[in-house]
């Protein structure tokens, strides 16, 4: 029977070169065996298990390149978000926090500015409410001076809060702000706005 040859075939054949080696050390009929330094008939080796094997292992590693090449260009989350400027993939999210990135050091402080952020480690989420009474604009979001996310308007008076979720957050490196928040420096310290040139440090920070 022609045709790849399953687990089954090469144990037969492994079998058939056993015997072979009992009686006199022949191969099985049709096959070529290898004999071992004691001169004892060894089941083949065969080029096709090497190059299935080499085809098995080249697929694995395109479907999790493409995978991990998707999970960039998909929605942070399930539920649209409030925000029509916050629905964007991933992928645009990193490459708008690209061109914010580096942290603004050098940028005059503000000082306390009165808004609050609560953070959700069970949702992977940042409430962010504005208290003063006029609208933020044109704010960038600064989370430990490294992830940073950007938000067009953030109105006073806490009349809504923006849901902003940690995928929506990226560092220098293009990475994400961590969903496995085990340790201090992968959970949220500080979260900071710089608007109109400067940099301020929300009031409030609490977590859940």
């Amino acid at each position: 029977m022609t045709g790849a040859r399953g687990y089954d075939d090469v144990y037969e054949y492994a079998a058939a070169d056993a015997a072979g080696a009992l009686h006199g050390r022949l191969a099985a009929p049709g096959r070529a065996a290898w004999y071992d330094r004691d001169g004892f008939a060894q089941a083949p080796r065969t080029a096709w298990s090497t190059g299935a094997a080499g085809i098995g292992l080249f697929g694995i590693t395109v479907l999790l390149l493409v995978g991990a090449l998707g999970c960039q260009d998909t929605a942070t989350s399930i539920i649209p978000n409030s925000d029509p400027a916050l629905r964007k993939t991933r992928r645009e999210f990193s490459a708008d926090a690209m061109k914010r990135q580096p942290y603004h050091a050098d940028a005059p402080k503000g000082g306390k500015i009165n808004g609050a952020a609560t953070v959700d480690y069970g949702d992977d989420i940042i409430q962010l409410a504005n208290l003063t009474p006029d609208d933020w604009k044109e704010v960038e979001v600064w989370v430990n001076g490294q992830w940073v996310v950007y938000l067009p308007t953030v109105p006073g008076k806490a009349v809504t809060a923006k849901t902003i979720d940690f995928a929506m957050l990226y560092d220098q490196m293009a990475r994400p702000f961590p969903s496995d928040n085990t340790t201090p420096e992968k959970m949220v310290n500080k979260v900071e706005i710089y608007m109109n040139g400067k940099m301020y440090e929300l009031a409030g920070l609490t977590a859940e």
